[in-house]
């Protein structure tokens, strides 16, 4: 009877519908995007904390700083995703003026 239950379960997740799998793509960019946000809020304000009270930051390695903004990143659309990249390469790319 487990094994019965097991083998359809595992068969529904295989076979689900495209409108399904876009739906908990939709929910898990959602969630990244919220713990992205919170973890800008918390970790950002902790370390605004710190340093505001005069203790050290020197033990707060760089990429804990980075780390909320990678959830954000993946919580965006497609587009606005695209939109980041080309921001990016704008903001920091060392093109020579023509004049």
């Amino acid at each position: 009877m487990m094994q019965s239950r097991r083998a359809f379960a595992r068969r529904d997740f295989l076979f689900l519908g495209i409108n399904h799998v876009a739906k908990l793509e939709l929910i898990l960019k959602k969630i990244m995007l919220i713990v992205g946000i919170l973890g800008v809020v918390i970790i950002y304000g902790g370390f605004l904390f710190l340093f505001f009270s005069g203790r050290s930051t020197a033990a707060l390695p760089w990429f804990l700083l980075i780390s909320p903004w990678i959830c954000v990143y993946f919580g965006l659309s497609h587009v606005q995703q695209v939109a980041v990249i080309n921001w990016f390469v704008g903001k920091f790319s060392f093109k020579k003026s023509s004049k």
